[in-house]
This record gives structure tokens, C-alpha cells and sequence, in this order.
């Protein structure tokens, strides 16, 4: 389930690293997005990389423990949507993020590599894309250019 901590500067959803509980965090983070003056475009864009950025920790920084948690803290500021996601699951693989490269749109489906659409979507969708690993936390922070908010509006 998804909790809410109200900060003056956004707010922070605490969401387990599970299927039921990311639905939920979606549904409440949209909810909060639609106050804005977001078009419906912008606010799908907000869900994919939100949903591609959760799933990414349930299924691979918790892997192996059924209780892990994030924090997704979001802050809307005049150039767009702040996003922090931040665990304490593994790292990523050489604590780098994945490159999430182009693809050959002529490669056949068949030759298609397994995986790896997410980081695609992600780094085509958002800006000033960090991770970084300190003290057993993982922190993925980005910006998604979306709206344009007058003086910062609180959720």
C-alpha cells in the first residue's frame, strides 16, 4: 500500500516493491497530476516513466525479498516534474544505468534483444537521468519536461 508524506517542496509516496502496490502508487500519483495543468499526453508520459521505473525495482533491485520498498518523491518546479526513486535493493549492474540504446527499427522481431525497452523509454522521455548507489541506497532521479506550473504549485 502507498503511503504519502506531505513536504512543502512535493510530496513522497512510499510504495512496496510489488505489482498491487505499484498500481495503486500510479493511480494516487495521477490523481495528484491531474490538479495540474497537465494535457492527457503529458500525464501518460508521467505514468510510463513512473511505471517503467517501479517495475524496474520490483523485478530486479528486489528480486530476491518479497518486503522491499521505495520512495517515490515527486516536485513540480517551472521547468517540469522532479522525480527521485530511491531503494535499498542491489545495485544496478556496474552501478551504472543501462544504456537503453536505439534500436534498428528494420531488425526483425525474431532478432529483437530480450529486455531493455525501459531504459529505452525512459531515456527518450526524460531529462537529467542519475543514479547513484551510496550507503546501500539506490537513488534514480530525473526530470520530466511536462506542464508548465505557475510558481511551483503544491499537490
Amino acid at each position: 500500500m502507498a503511503r504519502t508524506a506531505v513536504a512543502s517542496s512535493g510530496f513522497t509516496l512510499r510504495v512496496m516493491a510489488r505489482n498491487p502496490s505499484i498500481r495503486e502508487a500510479l493511480s494516487d500519483l495521477r490523481g495528484r497530476l491531474e490538479r495540474h495543468d497537465l494535457t492527457l499526453e503529458e500525464l501518460n508520459t508521467v505514468e510510463v516513466v513512473l511505471a517503467e521505473v517501479m517495475n524496474n525495482v520490483a523485478e530486479h533491485a528486489y528480486a530476491w525479498r518479497q518486503d522491499g520498498e521505495m520512495l517515490v518523491h515527486l516536485r513540480v518546479a517551472t521547468d517540469g516534474l522532479h522525480c527521485s526513486v530511491t531503494d535499498e535493493g542491489r545495485a544496478m549492474p556496474d552501478d551504472a544505468l543501462p544504456f537503453g540504446g536505439d534500436l534498428d527499427p528494420g531488425m526483425p522481431i525474431d532478432d529483437l534483444p530480450e529486455g531493455g525497452f525501459g531504459w529505452l523509454i525512459i531515456r527518450r522521455l526524460a531529462h537529467d537521468v542519475r543514479y547513484l548507489r551510496q550507503s546501500g541506497v539506490n537513488e534514480l532521479s530525473f526530470r520530466l519536461a511536462v506542464g508548465t506550473p505557475v510558481g511551483a504549485a503544491a499537490f
